[in-house]
């Protein structure tokens, strides 16, 4: 195997960002995130997913005390669990390894994105690096619009019907930008979040 050598600390490292192991797959699902809820393209979404899954998925395997993930078989399985991690593992093989085939076609399951974002967001939660916007608001429309994949219901939860009812409406372009204005605004009482600058939303119309 051909080995490359490092490059010089002094010349090779000048003006090139420095990112930490969770920075990077921070900002991967940020991205994704951003780019699912406003409909970007298919394979952006899903290759920015599965390689931000995969990063906190691993630092979350060094706790002491190991969370439930998707990239798992379940020690108390939900509705569907065999089918998702089918597709987590057959989505997530291709974007690794891709294969020789330059043709090689692959039907990429749009549907399991949140699911997975969800999944790696909850294991983010386990690391207690902070609080990220960008996944509260993911955390809360997988919520309100797929609570079958939960075990309580969303009463249970705290959620109001008519407000599920108007997040549904809206759609979810519409609802994360509202979501973001709404929350983004510290001053008005939301909750604290990391210190890190989000890229811009584009306003509604734009």
């Amino acid at each position: 195997m051909k080995r490359y050598r490092k490059p010089n600390v002094e010349l090779g490292n000048v003006g090139k960002p420095k990112l930490t192991k969770i920075q990077t797959g921070v900002f991967q699902l940020e991205t994704a995130i951003q780019l699912w809820f406003l409909r970007g393209d298919v394979a952006s979404i899903t290759t920015l997913t599965y390689s931000g899954h995969e990063i906190i998925f691993r630092l979350s395997r060094a706790l002491p005390k190991r969370v439930q993930s998707i990239a798992e078989p379940p020690s108390h399985p939900l509705p569907n669990d065999d089918e998702w991690r089918t597709v987590f593992k057959f989505d997530y093989d291709f974007c690794k390894h891709a294969g020789s085939d330059p043709l090689e076609v692959h039907y990429f399951s749009v549907d399991v994105l949140p699911i997975v974002l969800f999944d790696a967001t909850n294991l983010y939660g386990a690391l207690e690096f902070g609080r990220r916007l960008y996944f509260y608001i993911l955390r809360l429309w997988v919520m309100t619009t797929l609570p079958h994949i939960f075990k309580n219901t969303l009463e249970e939860k705290g959620f109001d019907p008519e407000y599920v009812k108007d997040c549904i409406r809206m759609g979810r372009g519409e609802y994360f930008k509202m979501a973001f204005d709404q929350y983004a605004n510290t001053s008005a009482g939301a909750l604290p979040w990391s210190p890190v600058v989000h890229a811009p939303v584009p306003k509604a119309g734009a």
